[in-house]
């Protein structure tokens, strides 16, 4: 089984990665499990959504549509 990316696959990730690195926060969350941390998370998912990001799998990577392979490896 080959398991390297081609290189549409690798921009893609990069892309991703990039989109992710620059909308991330900087500071550290709290807890998933705590009433500010639940916040923090929500708070997250409403700036990713309002920029194109959406939460299901093997559609969409933020504006990007994308295979499953990408979806789950990348």
């Amino acid at each position: 089984m080959d398991l390297f990316f081609d290189s549409n696959q690798t921009a893609f990730r990069d892309e991703i990665r990039h989109g992710v690195n620059e909308n991330k926060p900087n500071d550290r969350w709290a807890p998933m499990d705590t009433q500010l941390g639940f916040e923090q998370h929500r708070t997250w998912e409403r700036t990713f959504l309002k920029q194109g990001g959406q939460f299901r799998i093997g559609q969409k990577i933020w504006w990007r549509d994308c295979s499953l392979i990408e979806w789950f490896f990348i």
